[in-house]
């Protein structure tokens, strides 16, 4: 390149390059002169620049200078069998124990550790791959430094498998064997020598072989001799009669049983069991041939008897003998008799005694309620309530309420069998269940009564105050409208009586209106305000209608009221009842409203009545 200057030019090189001389040639510049161009290990020089690049083993960095390690290891473990071990710019091949490389290509072949001293191992040395295995022979274990080999007692184990006897020895074991018996070809199992099969193992009889032994045994018949090999005769009638029921004839080796007369020998050829003579030609009997033991009885049929000979029958009247053994009656048959039975009875299976026949046991006997059997016959009767009709058969209801109303206080109803007591309005039925009990309806919210509530058998009523009177409703109370008069009058009846009767009440009430009535000769209307005891002491108000004089008609009334004082009684209901008016002179008054008109009234009477008086005596 050329740059021009102030009156001159310079001649300039490209990077790489430096100019030669004055004739503006440009030359390479050796950049690995200097410093081997800052490259770690070779630096190549290039016209116009220069190159780094690496040892073996080695990579450039990025800055294209330094030279970093390369892990072969990394690519296919380095090319190694077993270990790879990178090294500065290299690396190394490493093998496992019981390897060693090979050769130079990384290959590991195994080491055979048996191949010096067996390995070390007792008995056995087994090459493995990388590795060795002691193990040893037959009869012994491998100890615990897996080298040395010791002996195994093969008959600490389930006795060596031996069936008697176990021995050990090195490396081995025998096996042995109990007297009688002798050892298998498997050289564990222990067989039984069989020893009868030598000369019958010396018995006279019978030999027989145990495990391990053998005994000698006789025929039946024989005992064993005290040798236990020869056999002499049992007699076997010495014991128990050889188990024979009658005789017994010993032999030699056996026994035989026999018989007595009558007896035949049974087929266990021990027992002897009895001869039916019956059963060859009935025993010569007529009817009936009864085996026995060891011999025979002949018997007649019912109504026959055994013939002195014992063996004919003849007729026999039953009948004449104790009625034949009938409970009623006996018929004589042909060689026979029957029993039968009166009515009411039937025979029995036995067919002489008469059982009775219960006739309740169908249809009830026919009887409406029960049925009583009785012996031969029955009767009907009737549960209670209830009376038999005439046909004793057939039950009808006895109407209890006709005698005497069944005894109940009030009212009786008959029922089907049986009845009940009904009380009248008022009463409650008693614990007998024939008595009535009053109820007291004034012990329940007063009666329903404004004031005062008096209560009567089987009722009650609602009473007011002196100069109030009762509402139509019969519970309320209202004030006197008319004019009226009220007093106390006292009756000498028994008070218990009075008190309690409401029909008393009701009497001496209507008394009163009809004397006052009487009296007056005008309508008035008496109201009763209480009744007590004491004997009967009665409050109540003479009220006097308002189309009456009420003025003149109190004034009769009063003076009424004072008669009863000299008349001394009153008929109640026919009968004469002494009376006391109870301080008429405080209590007698018409009921105007106002005290002052009322003690005005009073005066003007009894001035009145002395004008009577003195008019008269004149």
């Amino acid at each position: 390149m050329c740059s021009n200057t102030d009156g001159s030019f310079t001649c300039l090189c490209n990077k790489g390059f430096r100019v030669h001389g004055n004739n503006g040639t440009c030359v390479d510049i050796d950049e690995c002169f200097d410093d081997n161009g800052g490259c770690d290990h070779i630096c190549s020089n290039l016209d116009g620049s220069f190159r780094c690049s690496c040892n073996d083993g080695y990579s450039i960095h990025e800055n294209k200078k330094t030279c970093i390690d390369i892990n072969e290891c990394l690519s296919n473990n380095g090319g190694c069998d077993h270990m790879c071990n990178n090294t500065d710019g290299s690396f190394t091949c490493l093998c496992n124990e019981g390897f060693r490389v090979h050769g130079n290509n990384g290959t590991c072949v195994d080491i055979d550790e048996c191949f010096d001293y067996n390995g070390g191992c007792d008995h056995i040395c087994s090459n493995l791959d990388g590795s060795f295995r002691c193990s040893c022979n037959d009869g012994y274990n491998l100890h615990g430094n897996n080298r040395a080999c010791i002996d195994i007692n093969e008959c600490l184990s389930i006795n060596g498998g031996c069936d008697h006897m176990c021995s050990n020895t090195d490396g081995s074991f025998n096996c042995f064997c109990k007297d009688g018996y002798s050892l298998h070809e498997n050289k564990r199992t222990c067989v039984d020598i069989n020893e009868c099969l030598h000369d019958n193992g010396g018995c006279e009889h019978i030999c027989n072989n145990t495990n391990g032994l053998f005994t000698c045994t006789c025929k039946n018949g024989y005992d064993l001799h005290k040798n236990d090999r020869t056999c002499t005769d049992k007699n076997e009638c010495f014991n128990n009669n050889g188990g024979c029921s009658h005789t017994c004839i010993n032999t030699d080796g056996s026994f035989i049983c026999s018989c007595h007369d009558g007896y035949d020998l049974n087929t266990d050829r021990l027992t002897c069991i009895d001869t039916n003579e019956c059963l060859d030609n009935n025993g010569g009997c007529d009817h009936i041939c009864t085996n026995t033991d060891g011999s025979f009885i002949c018997s007649c049929n019912d109504g026959y008897r055994v013939h002195e000979n014992n063996r004919t029958c003849v007729d026999v009247s039953e009948c004449l003998e104790d009625n034949g053994g009938c409970d009623h009656t006996c018929v004589i048959t042909d060689g026979s008799y029957t029993c039968s039975c009166r009515e009411g009875y039937i025979l029995h299976e036995d067919k002489k005694t008469c059982v009775d026949i219960n006739e309740c046991q169908t249809d009830n006997g026919g009887c409406g309620q029960l049925c009583n059997n009785v012996k031969g016959s029955f009767s009907c009767s009737c549960t209670d309530g209830y009376i038999l009709h005439v046909n004793k058969k057939v039950c009808i209801d006895i109407n209890e309420c006709l005698d005497n109303n069944g005894g109940c206080e009030h009212k009786c109803d008959n029922l089907n069998g049986s009845f009940k007591c009904i009380c009248q309005d008022g009463y409650n039925i008693d614990l007998d269940f024939v008595s009535c009990l009053d109820i007291n309806e004034c012990t329940d919210n007063n009666g329903k009564c404004e004031e005062k509530c008096i209560n009567f058998e089987g009722t009650y009523n609602c009473l007011c105050e002196q100069k109030r009177l009762l509402n139509e409703d019969g519970f309320t109370c209202k004030d006197v409208s008319e004019k009226a008069v009220s007093s106390t009058i006292r009756l000498s009846l028994e008070s218990e009586i009075a008190l309690r009767n409401y029909s008393l009440y009701t009497e001496i009430r209507k008394t009163l209106e009809r004397y006052f009535r009487t009296t007056t000769k005008a309508t008035v209307y008496v109201y009763v305000n209480s009744i007590r005891a004491g004997s009967i002491i009665v409050d109540y108000t003479v009220v006097i209608d308002d189309k009456e004089d009420q003025t003149f008609v109190a004034d009769i009334v009063v003076h009424a009221i004072m008669d009863l004082d000299k008349k001394g009684s009153l008929d109640i209901d026919g009968n004469p009842v002494p009376v006391k008016p109870e301080d008429y002179l405080s209590i007698i008054g018409p009921v105007l409203g106002a005290v002052a008109i009322v003690v005005s009234v009073i005066l003007l009477i009894f001035c009145a009545l002395l004008i009577r008086h003195y008019r008269k005596k004149r």
